[in-house]
């Protein structure tokens, strides 16, 4: 996110005033946009795998331990930078003087493909493969037994639809880019918005996840409120008239 601010600010300064702010960090900074973007589709598998084993691999708990998740979150960085490494080696993160920063030029077919089938297609093709052996795993039990599942995994059913649900809102906001380059692969023609458009998608996508991460995680949504209702100004409560009887002797 701080990466991404820094980038607005560069586009807009570059936009107002001219500035140029190629450098020798400008291919890195370019290369780290694009492979965070990738982890954090990835991400959403690693949750998906952790619920696929909850409910058809219950007997291996080795599978559901903590640490085995804190140990797959570092891998699962190095992997997305590893995958989105050739456009490094191929010299294909470059400046781009009309955006005023360093990213994949979208003319290059190659590339264009490469971005998409990293950070899009393996982890919504993986996550389309868990559902689905979610799905035929509860088919295929008996009666009795689908309910005993049912009662058994509709938390972690839930959250598999929860996974699949970001998934779509995040491709949803894509569909404006994807829009774009396919006019650019039909007509030649790059449109000049095309790369602001995906920015905006990213940006937005990431406000409204990080707003629904908090609603519809039961943990993250009562430390909110707890956290909210102990920080509320509480009035002064105003003070009692005290009524003084006065006798007459």
């Amino acid at each position: 996110m701080i990466v991404l601010i820094e980038v607005n600010i560069e586009t807009l300064i570059g936009d107002v005033y001219g500035n140029n702010f190629d450098s020798s960090l400008c291919v890195f900074k370019g290369y780290f946009m694009a492979s965070i973007c990738c982890t954090i589709y990835h991400a959403f598998v690693t949750q998906a795998f952790f619920r696929l084993c909850r409910i058809i691999y219950s007997n291996h708990r080795w599978l559901q331990l903590y640490w085995l998740y804190i140990i797959i979150g570092p891998i699962q960085v190095i992997i997305a930078f590893t995958l989105l490494s050739p456009l490094v080696i191929w010299h294909d993160v470059h400046y781009l003087p009309k955006e005023h920063y360093c990213y994949i030029s979208f003319t290059n077919l190659r590339d264009a493909l490469w971005l998409v089938f990293g950070v899009y297609s393996i982890p919504v093709s993986c996550l389309s493969i868990i559902y689905l052996r979610i799905t035929i795993f509860i088919r295929q039990q008996t009666t009795n037994q689908r309910l005993v599942v049912r009662r058994r995994v509709d938390r972690d059913i839930s959250a598999i639809r929860r996974i699949i649900l970001n998934i779509s809102i995040l491709l949803s906001l894509g569909l404006p880019t994807v829009a774009l380059l396919l006019m650019l692969v039909i007509t030649g023609i790059e449109h000049p918005l095309i790369y602001r458009t995906m920015w905006i998608a990213v940006e937005v996508g990431s406000a409204i996840l990080s707003v629904q991460m908090v609603l519809m995680t039961p943990q993250l949504k009562t430390i909110f409120i707890n956290r909210w209702q102990q920080n509320r100004v509480v009035p002064a409560a105003r003070p009692l008239q005290m009524r003084v009887t006065t006798t007459v002797e």
